[in-house]
């Protein structure tokens, strides 16, 4: 008896600590993604990337005169909160009545003079870049009566999104640590993969450097020395020719490429400089004169798709694959070499995606031009209905949300 005694006193207390929470006005804040490091975004441009949607639910009341304060939470401390002195633009909320709040009437909560920082995060460094550290952030509005200040009559509905800088690009061609052929006229194409980003607000520095003296640590030609050659593009493909500085045989470059925002966003990692990459430049190459590679290949069911290709006078063959891209999103080119074999068989790839392919034949550092691009799509994934006896004869059972 003294049990239950006490748990129905636990449930009673409980009960009055809900109804203490039972706000009169719903506060609800929305972030629409992709998620932006850079604030501005969120309340400036024709995109509403940020709202806030407020229900007075308080039918006996006819109306609320209301202003907001916005709390921000880094991985679960508080970095950034509106300042108790600061009075923002009254809203006025009608019984039932959805207001929606966003673009620049929100502009306000996010100057600096209107904040109090804290967790870390100072008030300087938001004033120089506008921008967030990477993590996992929490974002909401509260609502509070503007007739009695500091009394909150709205919940805190949490907008959670992750922040995470872009990555820097991916360099292709030449392959890294590869030899080139060094022709006359002089002709070399350089190319990298942008990520993850829009490539419209985009410019690369491409930065070529001679490795002297030889064995000397790349990076460290980098770090220490001026570039033999360096420019700015809109492009992720530069052609190299016989205006720009002469290459020398059997020496060894190193390069490199930053990605930028054109805005001065901060929204790389690595400040946006990629991994260097290291060619030798030499006179001979075996497949000066060869024709391209052949590739070909098959679909083997949802997940795998078997690749395959003429023998050749190789090392070893470099086969590149990945998802065509779509909704603007260009994927990385996955890598392996192999030796001997002329067939290779991947698996754990999407069901019903189009991958595209392209082989190189490698041979003493020396890598031939890229096959034609092959595309092949892996097969639908296959749903069953339960108790379906037609599906039991197949080699492979398909996917069924049977228990």
């Amino acid at each position: 008896m003294k049990t239950l005694y006490f748990l129905i006193i636990l449930l009673c207390s409980y009960t009055g600590a809900l109804q203490a929470q039972d706000y009169p006005v719903s506060a609800s804040t929305q972030i629409i993604p992709p998620y932006s490091l850079y604030l501005p975004d969120y309340y400036t441009g024709v995109d509403e990337k940020l709202r806030v949607i407020l229900l007075q639910r308080d039918l006996t009341q006819a109306g609320y005169d209301i202003s907001l304060a916005m709390t921000l939470e880094r991985n679960g401390t508080v970095i950034m909160r509106t300042i108790p002195t600061f009075h923002p633009q009254p809203v006025t909320l009608n019984a039932g009545v959805p207001v929606i709040i966003s673009g620049t009437a929100l502009a306000e909560y996010f100057m600096a003079d209107n904040l109090l920082f804290s967790g870390g995060y100072s008030r300087e460094e938001y004033e120089r870049t506008r921008s967030l550290p990477e993590g996992s952030y929490r974002l909401s509005f509260q609502a509070y009566d503007l007739h009695r200040p500091g009394i909150q009559i709205s919940n805190a509905i949490a907008s959670v999104f992750f922040l995470q800088k872009s990555d820097p690009p991916l360099l292709n061609l030449p392959v890294c640590g590869s030899k080139v052929e060094k022709r006359e006229p002089q002709f070399l194409t350089f190319n990298w993969s942008g990520r993850n980003t829009s490539q419209a607000n985009t410019s690369y520095t491409f930065s070529l450097y001679e490795v002297k003296p030889a064995g000397t640590n790349p990076d460290y030609i980098i770090r220490s020395t001026r570039p033999l050659y360096t420019t700015t593009t809109d492009n992720t493909t530069l052609l190299y020719g016989p205006t720009e500085p002469a290459l020398i045989d059997s020496m060894q470059y190193v390069w490199i490429v930053q990605a930028t925002d054109k805005e001065g966003k901060d929204l790389y990692s690595n400040q946006g400089y990629s991994h260097s990459c290291t060619f030798t430049c030499l006179a001979a190459n075996p497949f000066a004169h060869a024709e391209k590679p052949l590739l070909y290949g098959t679909a083997q069911g949802e997940r795998k798709i078997r690749y395959h290709w003429p023998h050749a006078a190789a090392d070893a063959y470099r086969l590149q694959y990945r998802a065509v891209a779509r909704d603007n999103i260009t994927f990385d080119w996955q890598t392996i070499e192999i030796k001997g074999d002329t067939t290779t068989l991947i698996s754990s790839l999407e069901a019903g995606r189009a991958y595209e392919a392209q082989l190189q034949w490698k041979s003493s550092g020396f890598y031939s031009t890229n096959s034609d691009l092959l595309t092949i799509s892996t097969a639908p994934l296959q749903m069953v209905v339960c108790g379906d006896a037609a599906m039991l004869s197949l080699p492979t059972k398909p996917y069924s949300l049977c228990s």
